[in-house]
């Protein structure tokens, strides 16, 4: 078990949040980062978690670092992947929150989110791989 040094990895893993809130187009929700031993339900080797309020309308998350780092090494890149993993938990929580819905209204909702990571992915992947590939995107075909 290695214990974290609340400054210095709690802040690399805040920042690396937000990055991916920004880059998920997650702006739209309040997200609040802690990093204490105060979340009630901590998976042994978790290493950071979040809670999201079961109201969808209110956009409220809190995300946790884990003050005991259990499951692998503590390094930049695992912290790093800590804090991706748990935006894309933000970004997917909404396909879990219209699975419960009755049916139409959850299949409704879920086209229209299906259709919105669609869009992120194309700005995220899809764009970036043309740029890398040296094609121009606004190319026109002859």
């Amino acid at each position: 078990m290695t214990i974290l040094n609340k400054k210095k990895h709690f802040e690399l893993f805040r920042k690396e949040c937000e990055y991916w809130v920004n880059k998920f187009n997650l702006n739209d929700w309040r997200v609040a980062y802690r990093f204490d031993d105060d979340y009630d339900t901590w998976d042994v080797d978790a290493r950071a978690v979040i809670k999201v309020d079961p109201e969808m309308s209110t956009r409220i998350a809190v995300i946790w670092l884990n003050m005991e780092w259990n499951s692998e090494e503590l390094n930049e890149f695992n912290l790093r992947e800590a804090a991706f993993h748990e935006v894309l938990e933000l970004r997917l929580w909404s396909f879990r929150k219209m699975a419960e819905m009755p049916f139409p209204i959850g299949r409704i909702m879920i086209d229209k989110e299906v259709h919105i990571i669609i869009r992120i992915l194309e700005g995220l992947l899809f764009i970036d791989d043309l740029k890398k590939r040296k094609i121009k995107i606004a190319k026109e075909i002859k």
